[in-house]
Formats: structure tokens, C-alpha cells, sequence
């Protein structure tokens, strides 16, 4: 059996430093954007899938949206623009994976998208790409489930920790919901709540197209690598709400 190698000895094998460099803002934009039809065709075709898209849990909505995005790649259903087999992997639905030090290995984030051909050869190269984390803010985003159970997975390296930007998508949300619903989440002083606090305040992510319905936030991540000095810097948790038709 060939003799297993620490983290220390596959970086320095791979010559690599981390995070990798931001995807190319154009994929990540085509990919949120593939999302937002992904959901649209959910709610016209939910009979389809199974269930009612205003009270479906977020687990239900997740695994439909994930079959919808395969069926957008392979063209399957028409609107999907660049989202194609050409550029993209097929979409994860909860890829199984270890966090920054892997005192856990059994991390889930809710979706996970990559571009066609990682550019980076690496030891790290599996955990490159996009990281979606869904939550329901039909009732608005809340201190427990989009906070600590959401952004903060980011934040203390569970998931993203070889890149340095995110997405937090949120299902249900209200029609013009962001940024105020961010900024009046992130207006509480309660300590406990202080890992994940953005260090800026809500603004329109510089990659946006003209619908501007991305919101950037960006987050310190207080932990080090263990197999290289640097800290991991700042992500940028990128949020994208979808609103419920009437």
C-alpha cells in the first residue's frame, strides 16, 4: 500500500499556494444565471417535480434545481445560455468533502458547480470551483439558519476553503429583498453572532450583468492552513435571492 502523505507534502508536491484565484466572473455569472432559470422553470413545471414550490422544503427545492441545471447544461431545456456541457462539469448536488484541516471530512455543500477545465494542477484541484449553500428566506434571512448555519460555514473553513468566493442562495425570497435584507441582518450585536459579520456592508457584486440581483458581502476567515503559513484571506460570499412568483 503506498505510504499516505500529509497535507504538507501534497502542497509542496503540487507546488501550490492557497486559494486559487477567483473563477473568471463571466463563468460565475453564467452559472448564477443559470440558476435563477433553473428555478423560474421549477416554478412553472413544480407538478413536474413533486411538489409546491411555496411550501417545499429547502432540500426538495435544492435536488429539483440540480436536476433542472443537468437538464440546462445538456440542453435538455432551452435557456441556458453559455451554462453548457462545453464549459461546465454536471452540477453536485451535496458533494461529501473535508473541511480546511479534515478534523471532519464529511462536509456537504448544498450545490456545487465547476467549470469545464480547472486551471489549476494541484492537489487541491477537487475542492476548485463554485459552492452554493441554499437557504429558505421566505420569512427573511435569520440569525440562525442563514447566519451561523449558513455564511459561518464559509467563514470557519467547512466549506470554499480553496477559494476565496462563495454564494448564498436563498429560496422564496421577496421581490427587492436585497441588499436591505442583508444589511438589517448583519445590523445585530449579538457576540455570539460576530464570526460572521460582514466587514463591509452589502454591495452590488462588480461582476454583475445589468439586472444587478447579485449582492457581495466579504468575510475574515480567522484560521491558517495546515500545510502552508499564509492565512486564507477574506471570501466573498456572493448572495443570490430568488423571489416566489404570485
Amino acid at each position: 500500500m503506498a505510504e499516505r502523505r500529509s497535507l504538507r507534502e501534497l502542497a509542496q508536491t503540487a507546488n501550490v499556494t492557497l486559494p486559487f484565484p477567483n473563477i473568471d466572473s463571466a463563468l460565475v455569472l453564467t452559472a448564477a444565471s443559470a440558476i435563477a432559470v433553473a428555478w423560474d422553470f421549477l416554478q412553472a413545471h413544480q407538478s413536474d417535480y413533486g411538489l409546491d414550490v411555496a411550501t417545499a422544503t429547502e432540500p426538495q427545492l435544492t435536488a429539483a434545481i440540480v436536476e433542472i441545471l443537468d437538464r440546462l447544461r445538456r440542453r435538455h431545456i432551452e435557456g441556458g445560455g453559455a451554462y453548457s456541457e462545453q464549459f461546465y462539469e454536471a452540477p453536485i448536488a451535496a458533494p461529501e468533502m473535508p473541511n480546511f484541516d479534515r478534523t471532519s471530512i464529511a462536509k456537504k455543500p448544498d450545490i456545487m458547480i465547476r467549470p469545464r477545465s480547472c486551471p489549476h494542477y494541484s492537489a487541491h484541484a477537487l475542492y476548485w470551483g463554485l459552492y452554493f449553500e441554499a437557504k429558505l428566506v421566505d420569512g427573511g434571512a435569520t440569525a440562525a439558519a442563514y447566519g451561523r448555519n449558513g455564511i459561518d460555514r464559509y467563514v470557519r473553513g467547512d466549506y470554499a476553503w480553496a477559494v476565496s468566493q462563495a454564494f448564498m442562495l436563498g429560496y422564496r425570497g421577496a421581490d427587492g429583498a436585497l441588499p436591505a435584507g442583508l444589511t438589517s441582518l448583519f445590523s445585530t450585536t449579538n457576540p455570539a453572532d460576530l464570526r460572521w459579520l460582514a466587514t463591509n456592508v452589502p454591495a452590488q457584486w462588480s461582476g454583475n450583468s445589468s439586472d444587478g440581483q447579485i449582492i457581495a458581502t466579504t468575510h475574515d476567515r480567522p484560521w491558517r492552513y495546515p500545510h502552508q503559513d499564509p492565512l486564507p484571506g477574506t471570501i466573498e460570499v456572493l448572495h443570490l435571492w430568488l423571489s416566489k412568483k404570485s
